[in-house]
């Protein structure tokens, strides 16, 4: 487990376990969505390490099209995080 909260790593597994990895559909986007909203409230800070390690253990990333994916959802995670930081987001 990667995350102090439990909730936090069920949502991280929901997202990606249950699609097999990391995928551009419309269901998964909301999962990494509600993973991020969780990650947030619930004050988490993980290394870009530890989140690209455990993403890889579920997304196929040998292929030249998800290449870096992991490290690029990482970013991205971060990029929303710091927006509802900086703008005192509440839920």
């Amino acid at each position: 487990m990667i995350f102090k909260s439990e909730q936090t790593q069920q949502m991280f597994d929901s997202w990606l376990v249950i699609s097999g990895g990391i995928s551009p559909n419309e269901p998964d986007q909301k999962r990494f969505h509600d993973f991020v909203k969780t990650y947030y409230l619930n004050g988490e800070n993980v290394t870009e390490n530890s989140f690209v390690k455990e993403c890889k253990k579920v997304t196929y990333t040998s292929r030249s099209v998800n290449r870096g994916i992991c490290q690029r959802y990482y970013r991205r995670l971060n990029d929303i995080v710091k927006f509802l930081e900086r703008y005192k987001i509440t839920f």
